[in-house]
């Protein structure tokens, strides 16, 4: 048996390897589920915090993990990166590649003027609605009712959002290469500030 056949052979087997890990990333998503948030500014016993899952699904079908993740430690690596404040332009691309599986929002809410809570109710109903297109969410269920004669409202939300992996290393990229290049910037700058000194 040649060598050339033998490497050939491996290259083969590599490629078909690289291949369908390719094709297993394209079809992976990020899943993150959002239930059990309400909020009463009326009644504060019917409050509760939403509950937030991540799954790995494959396929859309394969799950192949799931993990109940945890809101205060998510709060506080929010607090200690500079990413959503030096990166707009980054959310904005996440934003922009997230999908919404789907919504379920319950929605009471109204003020002491009746003319006023009759306008508030339809404008809201419209915005609901266009985020909703916007995102070709399919699978929803939204309603917003009026509360006359008083500031308050009530809101039920449940939703599950989701990104496509390879979305997510674009992103995870560009947010790399951005720091690379202001590290290197930075470094360029003092280079010169000292060398007039």
């Amino acid at each position: 048996m040649s060598i050339f056949f033998i490497i050939g052979k491996w290259a083969l087997i590599t490629l078909f390897a690289i291949f369908i890990l390719l094709i297993i990333i394209i079809n992976t998503k990020i899943r993150i589920k959002i239930d059990g948030f309400n909020k009463d500014s009326i009644n504060i016993k019917n409050n509760s915090k939403a509950r937030l899952y991540m799954q790995v699904v494959i396929f859309n079908k394969l799950k192949i993990f799931s993990k109940k993740l945890d809101r205060e430690k998510m709060k506080k690596s929010l607090k200690d990166t500079d990413v959503i404040k030096d990166r707009v332009n980054i959310m904005g691309i996440g934003i922009s590649k997230i999908n919404l599986e789907s919504v379920k929002i319950n929605l009471e809410i109204g003020t002491e003027d009746i003319f006023i809570t009759t306008y508030l109710i339809p404008i809201i109903s419209s915005i609901i609605s266009t985020i909703l297109v916007w995102k070709k969410c399919t699978n929803s269920d939204y309603v917003v009712s009026p509360m006359y004669n008083k500031n308050a409202y009530r809101i039920a939300f449940e939703c599950i959002i989701s990104m496509k992996l390879v979305h997510i290393i674009h992103i995870i990229y560009i947010l790399v290469k951005g720091e690379m290049k202001n590290g290197g910037a930075t470094s360029n700058r003092r280079t010169y500030d000292y060398s007039y000194e």
